[in-house]
């Protein structure tokens, strides 16, 4: 950039007292018209970015391998089925360390042993992976071998017997 000569640095620039009507409305006009301008820059830069961060996002997607997602998950199931085992093992060996010395004890403790049992089993049949039903089950029992008589009717008018 070239510098201004020693004058001109020196001679302050006054005010233009000629400023006529139209002038100024003209000089109000094209900052309105720049503001507008520098919005719409403002929006489209926005609308770009928020663009670029959807572009991203669906490139994460579609980067996404299937199958080394049901892998680390099929991992995942395998410990928890493995810790359920190795617990339900620990119980098994404590329930048998303790049968010998149960046949002294008093009938709250089988009781308690009974309980123990019954929890193991449970624990068990929780344990186990669900097996799918077979398509020749039905789901629901048919109509003609509910009881109807234990039926509570909840809804609409009560028929009174008559």
């Amino acid at each position: 950039m070239s510098r201004p000569s020693r004058a001109n640095r020196s001679a302050k620039p006054e005010p233009d007292k000629g400023f006529s009507m139209g002038s100024e409305e003209e000089r109000e006009r094209l900052k309105e018209e720049y503001k507008a301008h520098y919005r719409e820059i403002k929006d489209l830069k926005q609308k770009l970015a928020q663009a670029e961060r959807l572009n991203k996002i669906r490139q994460a997607m579609q980067n996404i391998d299937p199958t080394s997602l049901m892998e680390s998950f099929d991992q995942n199931v395998q410990k928890v089925q493995q810790s359920a085992l190795e617990a339900e093992a620990k119980l098994d060996m404590a329930l048998e360390s303790h049968a010998s010395a149960l046949d002294a004890v008093d009938d709250s403790e089988r009781m308690q042993k009974q309980k123990a049992g019954e929890l193991l089993k449970q624990l068990r049949q929780e344990t186990e992976t669900p097996k799918q039903p077979s398509p020749d089950k039905k789901a629901f029992p048919d109509k003609n071998t509910l009881d109807q008589s234990h039926v509570v009717k909840t809804i609409g008018r009560k028929k009174e017997d008559s």
